[in-house]
């Protein structure tokens, strides 16, 4: 019988799982104040223009939290 690699591996892969800390959340809620300030809000809700700001203003937090990159869908779905 083969012998099952027992290694682990998870230090040289690459999340696939978005993580928020509560840094990550703050910078959220801080440009979407600023984009609303801006008039990229519509509708109760945020413009395009406004998420791309949210994805932009996080982009190069994963690596302290070990996360994939947050892109708008999973921006979207956290402030859900």
């Amino acid at each position: 019988m083969p012998k099952k690699d027992t290694k682990d591996n998870s230090s040289n892969a690459t999340s696939t799982k978005t993580s928020w800390t509560s840094t990550d959340e703050a910078l959220l809620v801080t440009t979407l104040l600023e984009e609303k300030r801006k008039g990229n809000w519509g509708n109760n809700n945020p413009k395009k223009q406004a998420w791309v700001a949210c994805e932009a203003a996080l982009a190069g937090l994963e690596n302290a939290t070990n996360s994939c990159h947050k892109d708008v869908s999973s921006i979207k779905s956290c402030w859900q």
